[in-house]
């Protein structure tokens, strides 16, 4: 049996999104990216994950009451519970046609944010991929 591909990070240009970044998922008060980058299965090269890193104008409550309704008028559904609170972090986990997103909100200084966006695509046809792949092994398997 093969071993999995490893997972390979792209660093983004300074100050901006991953390219594969979804445009039409906002980054809510932004004030300044920190930190950006996606993920790529090293076998494929195809994105696993897009990571953004940014501050936000807006407290964490704002920021929550935000994603929520964003994510309901964009037809989002919340996955894994919803949401978790954490060490004064609050994570949202979403769900949309196989690709998921979560975002985690972290309270600053000042009434500020630090929000963490993770942007996963197609998570289930890359699970079947590799399932597939994996039953193909097995069936080579001589026992």
């Amino acid at each position: 049996i093969t071993s999995l591909p490893d997972i390979i990070p792209v660093p983004s240009k300074q100050g901006e999104a991953p390219t594969d970044f979804p445009a039409d998922i906002p980054l809510n008060g932004k004030m300044n990216i920190v930190e950006s980058y996606s993920e790529k299965n090293s076998t494929t090269k195809g994105v696993v994950s897009s990571t953004v890193i940014f501050q936000s104008n807006k407290t964490v409550k704002e920021n929550q009451t935000f994603y929520e309704k964003w994510g309901k008028d964009n037809k989002w559904q919340s996955a894994l519970g919803g949401k978790t609170e954490q060490n004064k972090i609050i994570s949202l986990f979403l769900v949309k046609e196989n690709t998921s997103l979560t975002v985690s909100i972290e309270e600053l200084l000042n009434n500020t944010a630090k929000i963490t966006m993770v942007y996963r695509p197609a998570v289930d046809s890359c699970l079947n991929e590799m399932t597939n792949e994996m039953k193909e092994q097995l069936k080579n398997i001589k026992l």
